[in-house]
């Protein structure tokens, strides 16, 4: 039995891997970037290191987090193209609970999207359907080239 974070974003539940995040912390306002994507939403300090603030909530639909009361930083690691462990903070809303549920209660869901790669199995309970994110699939290509230093 596996341990999740559940985000609900639009009336959609999401489960957000424990071992894919370090920490949880509340929201904090980030320091904005010019020039880059949407879905960037500026940099955060977390401990003495400045990382990237992501919005999960555009990636997925297309439309911003909304900034409030239950909305986190999930702070976790992803790996880039070249083998690289890096750390970001993704932002998040509605994540209000941990659930614990079974490996063989996930099965694959009807539609395999190539464009979005990060959106695995699901699971039901009485409330519905939640859907497994793969947070090392989340970014897209080009985003590795803008967050991510090669000189680091």
């Amino acid at each position: 039995m596996s341990l999740y974070l559940l985000s609900v974003h639009e009336g959609d539940r999401y489960l957000i891997p424990s071992e894919d995040v370090a920490e949880v912390t509340p929201y904090v306002i980030p320091r904005k970037i010019a020039a880059t994507p949407e879905y960037v939403v500026g940099m955060i300090d977390y401990r003495g290191e400045t990382l990237p603030l992501i919005d999960i909530c555009f990636l997925l639909s297309g439309a911003p987090c909304k900034v409030v009361l239950c909305s986190r930083v999930l702070i976790g690691t992803i790996k880039s193209p070249e083998g690289k462990t890096v750390k970001v903070g993704w932002l998040f809303d509605g994540v209000t609970e941990t659930v614990r549920i079974m490996e063989d209660q996930f099965k694959v869901p009807p539609l395999h999207l190539e464009q979005a790669l990060y959106l695995g199995d699901v699971a039901t309970d009485e409330k519905g359907i939640m859907q497994r994110i793969i947070v090392q699939n989340i970014l897209p290509d080009d985003a590795y080239a803008i967050l991510f230093s090669p000189l680091d």
